[in-house]
């Protein structure tokens, strides 16, 4: 079994995330109203492997409680033995979702194709840069995608839920950063949001759907960088987006990530509690028609 993903598997970041109480969305889809349309996870069965929900029962809740907390279903996608099935998420109870199959029988490929295009309602063509490409390779969703004119689209880095897990407190971005320092003026991703290099950025539509997303929810949007080269280490820099644009990103009290780095998991914890307090959601500028 193989869950779709363009994340790398960071032990510090999930370990942060857990004492956060943040998740994860791999799909986030758009369509060509600019409007949300639907939350997608996506695993691939071997043909030998039994059907079992790869999420706990606390991921499962948080993915349902951010899609529903902006109107739009969650669904997951499993690919077995060569065909689609489509799983709508549910409430059951408070604190507990289940996925429900929407078709019974199995797509083919030019179905799964239909459905999703049906969603985006417009064929998407940027495609990933750097290693996130590599890693969709690993199942079989976004070749087939692709085949089609398609793409996957964005997904959430994280999003934090409150305590009684009722709703979504923050927006999250991880921007892994390869350079020595995470205090060094290069660790600042807005750096390289107009550079020329395929592997740098992001850039405004790399940053558009999580923004657009916080902006929409009007909650505060934190970003992090982490150490790529030492990804075990316990330290990340620090902001709070104010607005982004296609002129650039700018961070709350022009604060950026590299001018706020701190040194362990609790620490982290701590200062999040008390900045969250003080911060408000991003503004938006989108681009112009």
């Amino acid at each position: 079994m193989k869950i779709r993903t363009t994340e790398n598997d960071h032990t510090f970041q999930k370990k942060l995330f857990e004492r956060l109480n943040a998740y994860q969305l791999q799909g986030l889809l758009i369509n060509s109203k600019d409007e949300f349309s639907a939350g997608v996870e996506a695993v691939q069965y071997e043909d030998y492997e039994e059907y079992r929900i790869p999420f706990s029962e606390e991921e499962l809740w948080a993915k349902y409680i951010l899609t529903k907390e902006i109107g739009i279903p969650m669904y997951l996608v499993y690919y077995w033995k060569r065909l689609y099935y489509i799983l709508k998420v549910n409430k059951v109870t408070q604190g507990k979702a289940k996925p429900s199959l929407v078709n019974k029988v199995g797509m083919n490929e030019d179905g799964f194709a239909r459905w999703w295009k049906g969603l985006k309602g417009m064929p998407q063509t940027k495609h990933l840069n750097n290693g996130a490409n590599v890693r969709t390779e690993n199942t079989v969703f976004d070749g087939v995608l692709r085949r089609y004119g398609l793409e996957w689209g964005g997904n959430i880095d994280g999003f934090i839920l409150s305590n009684d897990n009722k709703k979504v407190l923050c927006v999250v971005d991880n921007i892994s950063v390869s350079i020595d320092d995470l205090r060094g003026n290069k660790a600042d991703p807005g750096v390289y949001f107009h550079s020329s290099n395929p592997k740098h950025g992001p850039r405004y539509e790399g940053w558009y759907g999580a923004v657009k997303l916080s902006n929409q929810l009007k909650v505060p949007h934190m970003l992090l960088t982490i150490d790529k080269r030492h990804p075990e280490l316990e330290h990340v820099g620090m902001t709070f987006i104010d607005d982004l644009s296609p002129d650039g990103l700018s961070y709350i009290d022009n604060i950026s990530p590299n001018k706020r780095v701190i040194d362990g998991i609790a620490n982290i914890r701590q200062t999040y509690a008390k900045l969250i307090k003080c911060m408000h959601a991003p503004t938006l500028k989108r681009k112009e028609d």
